[in-house]
């Protein structure tokens, strides 16, 4: 039976301990180090350099889930730097990850509407953010439909999927906030996100 290979955990972490020593708080660790042993105890063979796949972890829960998003605080090029990882390269470690940690339920069918041509347009218009695809919308909209147990338009998969990323933004602002009050340090101002939430 194929299973992760010796090792893996301790080589991951030593990836990942000298991410959190150049940015120790641009992630919650906790998250990093919970999802690290999951995969280490998994029946899943993870093969490839684990520089990669401690890139994925970390982009996984950094991202809340949405891989298209970037890291708030750390560039793109700081993380290839320290990560000795491409963007899309973590990118896609995150996705195997997350379908890993939180596989997708098997579609039903009839709780699966067909894509909405008004949105179809308004994709193409690039009227939505940059990382609202086809391929999230459907994905969630096919989760999310399960979970309600009614069908779910692409309207309404859209505003679930803003508003997951709203709450997760105000819960990072909250904890930074905090930690800037416990350290009597000025709360650092939060620069413009260049991928817009609004629709």
């Amino acid at each position: 039976m194929d299973s992760v290979p010796l090792g893996f955990e301790d080589q991951c972490r030593q990836h990942i301990d000298r991410f959190f020593a150049a940015y120790p708080h641009a992630v919650e660790r906790e998250y990093v180090e919970d999802e690290l042993g999951q995969l280490a105890i998994s029946r899943i063979p993870l093969k490839g350099q684990r520089e990669g796949w401690a890139a994925g972890i970390i982009f996984a829960v950094a991202t809340g889930g949405y891989v298209p998003k970037s890291i708030s605080g750390v560039s793109n090029a700081q993380f290839e730097a320290i990560t000795r990882t491409s963007i899309e390269w973590s990118r896609q470690r995150a996705r195997q990850v997350l379908e890993i940690m939180e596989p997708v339920p098997p579609a039903d069918d009839s709780l699966t509407l067909p894509p909405d041509p008004r949105i179809e347009k308004e994709l193409a218009q690039r009227l939505h953010p940059v990382w609202m695809t086809r391929k999230l919308i459907d994905e969630n909209k096919r989760v999310w439909s399960s979970a309600y147990g009614v069908p779910q338009s692409d309207a309404d998969t859209i505003e679930i999927i803003l508003n997951l990323v709203r709450f997760g933004r105000v819960l990072f602002e909250a904890k930074v906030e905090i930690r800037a009050r416990e350290s009597r340090r000025p709360m650092p101002p939060f620069k413009t996100d260049p991928l817009d939430y609004s629709i």
